[in-house]
């Protein structure tokens, strides 16, 4: 493949949307690093996007990160249903170490980067918001382990079912059938 540089091209047509550069793959089996933009430096990989479409980079200057934003994501940052909003100790995405990610709807994990690799969170204070035990999604959907504030609980006995009806501000846990005091 020849070498392509110093192209130039003339868009003067407002009813065509034009490419600038364009290549369709089709690809019916390729490693799994196989990658469909790859730009280096002394040898380096800076800048690649991989088949799957993750985008890597050696390093986004904050300048550069705030004018994405602002030019792609308005004020927010937004990713696919199944992304990661992560960290790595190494120069590229696919190298997580901690990460973010929507599991499902209204539920995102804290993980090494691969789902249901849980990672380790150190915190100062935690706030959870207290609500109507009615409010509580099924402990059954929550899974074992999960911990929520009721501000309308009855009793105060450790692992008892948790029942509404009450006045007391109590934590509550899942057992994974049913939520329970404590």
């Amino acid at each position: 493949m020849a070498v392509i540089y110093l192209m130039s091209d003339t868009w003067n047509d407002n009813a065509i949307d034009f490419n600038a550069i364009r290549m369709s793959v089709t690809d019916t089996t390729s490693g799994a690093g196989s990658l469909l933009f790859n730009l280096l430096h002394n040898a380096s990989s800076m800048f690649r996007v991989s088949k799957d479409g993750t985008l890597n980079a050696v390093r986004l200057d904050a300048t550069l990160a705030v004018v994405v934003q602002a030019a792609l994501f308005s004020t927010d940052v937004r990713g696919p249903s199944n992304g990661y909003i992560g960290f790595t100790s190494g120069f590229w995405f696919n190298d997580l170490d901690i990460a973010f990610k929507r599991v499902s709807p209204g539920l995102i994990e804290l993980n090494t980067g691969t789902t249901a690799s849980y990672a380790h969170a150190v915190l100062f204070t935690l706030r959870t918001v207290g609500v109507t035990f009615a409010s509580l999604p099924t402990a059954a959907s929550m899974g074992v382990g999960a911990r929520a504030f009721i501000t309308d609980g009855v009793a105060a006995v450790f692992n008892t079912t948790a029942t509404n009806g009450g006045a007391n501000i109590l934590p509550v846990f899942s057992d994974g059938v049913q939520w329970r005091y404590g």
